[in-house]
């Protein structure tokens, strides 16, 4: 089978990807800060995406001829506190973007697919699902870093792909559910008023086969397609569902005006404590809708086995009943 280059192959949705890639007989290029332990072998090769690649001889002939590089590396769920933390999100989303374009175009690699987030979505102006053609809104260096990376893989000659990833949850999480369950484990959570806002949702077993099939389905080239599951649940259904599942308590429940004059108080506190987690943006985040168009996905990859959230989410329970205890975040936010 041909040789598929994955960046990031040590992270959460990298492994997810070239776990996906392996049982469909692929075989996998693996390229990451490697972390302490592992050393540098065949299939894999240590590589920081802030540099150039090119001039590196034994990378280039170690993913010379492959059929595609599907970079999943990236910096994220992380909230600067200085202007060299974010600048990190440009070094690694944006120009670490570019050196890997170049890599491919140096390497003969014809066919890259790009992991981008629907963070980019100007949330605040849409009325229904955000399609792939909807107003960005680059309001924070996450976003506009990501989106600075789809102009650099828009802009070469390889066949591009970008799939616009939905908030992601499953084994692994250390991102926005492992902060909701952390919440809620500890009592720290609150529900903002009904929690009536849907979320698009996409769990991470699901994220790396269809980021595996954007890859190989021809009818994907030169697309942009949001990934997400069918159904987005609402914010208190998807805190019903974790309850259920992984055995927590019901949260307290605040009214939304109330909750925006905390967050107001929050945005004073944050200019102190820059971890603040209960600040306006946060408020906003978990009241806006976030769901996206999943029309292009279901005409290139498919309309069925996708599951529902409360299915996925089960099959990661555990995971979150154990590790739900090392974050202090009163509210999580989702991207």
């Amino acid at each position: 089978m041909s040789q598929i280059v994955v960046t990031g192959a040590f992270g959460w949705i990298g492994k997810a990807v070239s776990s996906w890639l392996l049982g469909q007989g692929f075989d996998v290029c693996g390229l990451d800060k490697l972390p302490s332990g592992v050393s540098s072998g065949s299939r894999y090769m240590a590589a920081d995406i802030r540099f150039p690649l090119v001039e590196n001889a034994d990378l280039i002939n170690l993913v010379k001829g492959s059929a595609c590089l599907i970079h999943c590396a990236g910096h994220a769920h992380v909230q600067p506190r200085s202007d060299a933390e974010a600048r990190l999100f440009f070094d690694i989303n944006s120009a670490g973007t570019q050196n890997i374009v170049q890599l491919c175009q140096a390497a003969g690699i014809p066919k890259i697919v790009y992991v981008s987030t629907i963070s980019i979505y100007d949330w605040r102006r849409l009325n229904g699902p955000a399609s792939e053609d909807s107003p960005v809104q680059l309001d924070t260096a996450y976003a506009k870093s990501k989106y600075e990376g789809e102009l650099f893989v828009k802009g070469s000659e390889l066949d591009w792909r970008i799939a616009r990833l939905s908030t992601v949850y499953g084994w692994g999480d250390f991102a926005n559910f492992l902060r909701l369950a952390a919440g809620l484990k500890q009592g720290r959570f609150i529900l903002p008023g009904k929690g009536s806002a849907r979320k698009s949702v996409l769990p991470i077993s699901l994220a790396g086969k269809l980021l595996g099939s954007i890859a190989a389905n021809d009818a994907c080239s030169r697309s942009i397609i949001n990934l997400a599951l069918p159904e987005a649940p609402t914010l208190s259904q998807i805190v019903d569902t974790f309850c259920e599942c992984c055995g927590f308590r019901q949260p307290m429940s605040l009214p939304v005006p109330l909750l925006r004059i905390l967050g107001i108080c929050g945005d004073l506190i944050s200019k102190f404590k820059s971890d603040f987690p209960l600040t306006t943006a946060t408020v906003s985040k978990l009241t806006y809708e976030t769901v996206v168009s999943i029309l292009r996905m279901e005409e290139t990859l498919g309309k069925s086995g996708y599951g529902t959230f409360a299915d996925n989410l089960r099959e990661s329970a555990e995971y979150y009943r154990k590790n739900g205890n090392h974050d202090r975040q009163i509210v999580c936010r989702f991207d």
